[in-house]
């Protein structure tokens, strides 16, 4: 039926008829026949209208699939830890401290179900501990529920975030430092690894990391924040007036405070 026919259906210029369909999914549908000025059919409308709405449907979610698999690609998650969710943390690796990693493991999550409200304050939260204690792979399964909740995200340790900024500052560069600057700062979260990793960063180093934070900070854009370093050289490496801002708005830090679960499944 030609597009003509349809929009003079629709203004009621075409006389209209109906007669029984069968859809061999759903069963009997009606049919809608458009008729000419001899009363022969000039065309009709016979597709199953349950049909088309499980079509729609199904291309909807087929939509939102690839719009979830680019924002995880450009998420820029390592890897190693593409595999990453909270159903695949086994806080029993902890050993004796697994009811501490299954608690600290619920408020990552809980924390993550409430990232589209914490657009609204800006929360953020900080996962501290030893290596091997699961904070990337918390914090990236934290990230995926964002991304499923419609949310965009992306990774970043602090060395490669200051790298890609400062090489902007190669005139051969294919990013301005605002471009570099706003794929840190834009996402609705950001996950910022191995903070303190290198204890003695430059003076220039520290003010483009607390640039970055504080613009997401002014934005209420959460930040979600892991280092192997302890509170107190946590704070001296951010300094007082950072640490400051991560803890507003119910800002919390969570402390993994049970031993390298990599040495652990080596020894089982």
């Amino acid at each position: 039926m030609t597009g003509s026919t349809i929009l003079a259906a629709l203004r009621g210029e075409i006389d209209q008829t109906t007669v029984p369909g069968h859809c061999a999914v759903h069963g009997e549908f009606v049919i809608r026949q458009f008729l000419g000025s001899d009363g022969s059919v000039v065309g009709e409308l016979a597709r199953c209208a349950q049909c088309a709405e499980d079509a729609r449907v199904a291309d909807e979610k087929s939509r939102q699939a690839e719009d979830r698999r680019k924002r995880f690609a450009d998420a820029d998650v390592p890897l190693r830890f593409r595999a990453c969710t909270f159903s695949s943390f086994d806080p029993a690796r902890a050993g004796d401290q697994a009811p501490m990693a299954a608690t600290v493991c619920d408020e990552v999550r809980s924390y993550a179900r409430g990232l589209p409200g914490h657009l609204k304050t800006g929360r953020s939260i900080a996962l501290i501990g030893s290596t091997g204690t699961a904070k990337t792979h918390l914090a990236v399964a934290a990230l995926k529920l964002a991304i499923l909740q419609g949310l965009t995200a992306r990774y970043a340790t602090v060395g490669d975030m200051i790298a890609t900024i400062r090489g902007t500052w190669d005139r051969d560069g294919d990013l301005t430092e605002a471009q570099a600057r706003a794929l840190f700062q834009t996402p609705d979260l950001l996950v910022l690894d191995e903070i303190g990793a290198e204890q003695k960063g430059s003076d220039h180093e520290l003010g483009l990391l607390a640039g970055i934070i504080d613009h997401r900070y002014r934005n209420l854009r959460p930040t979600i924040f892991v280092s192997n370093v302890g509170l107190p050289e946590l704070r001296k490496y951010l300094g007082e007036r950072v640490l400051s801002r991560l803890m507003d708005n119910g800002g919390r830090v969570l402390t993994f405070r049970w031993q390298d679960h990599r040495a652990n499944g080596a020894r089982r």
